[in-house]
């Protein structure tokens, strides 16, 4: 299934649909502030836990993503996977009985992520480059047309 997004012609307000009747996309500026905010010291656990960084991957086509990922990743002929966000993202926004007080808050800023990742920004997915030691990167596109968003390790052995 295809999960990518259309962006519609601008409104007055100069935000464009992210997807037809569901929400608006953020401006570059105010996208890396808002990703700033939302993965400050937010850890991806894996095998090693590592922080989120915000990226800012430019306006190519998206076609042209698996290319400007793998280089961004300095791993050029790696294979890319892209998946939908809501499905990477299940396990850390998902509450289970056995979670803490801690665990919740850790949940509800997940949850609030991929609310921005989903509502804010255009034709959003995670891409996945490499294997074992894999690069995350989950983007959309900003008002402007620049593929923003958040990057992190993953470790799988």
């Amino acid at each position: 299934m295809d999960d990518t997004r259309s962006v519609n012609q601008p409104k007055p307000s100069g935000r464009v649909s992210a997807h037809p009747g569901t929400g608006t996309v953020a401006s570059t500026a105010a996208a890396l502030s808002r990703l700033a905010a939302l993965v400050s010291e937010l850890l991806w656990i894996s095998e090693a836990d590592h922080p989120w960084l915000v990226v800012r991957l430019g306006t190519g086509a998206e076609l042209d993503l698996p290319h400007t990922l793998t280089a961004a990743a300095s791993r050029v002929g790696c294979e890319v996977q892209r998946l939908v966000i809501e499905n990477f993202f299940a396990r850390a926004t998902h509450v289970q009985p056995y979670h803490t007080a801690a665990d919740r808050i850790t949940i509800e800023r997940y949850q609030a992520l991929v609310r921005f990742l989903t509502g804010e920004l255009a034709n959003a997915n995670v891409y996945r480059v490499g294997a074992i030691d894999v690069d995350v990167y989950a983007i959309g596109r900003s008002l402007e047309g620049e593929w923003v968003g958040v990057a992190t390790k993953v470790i799988e052995t």
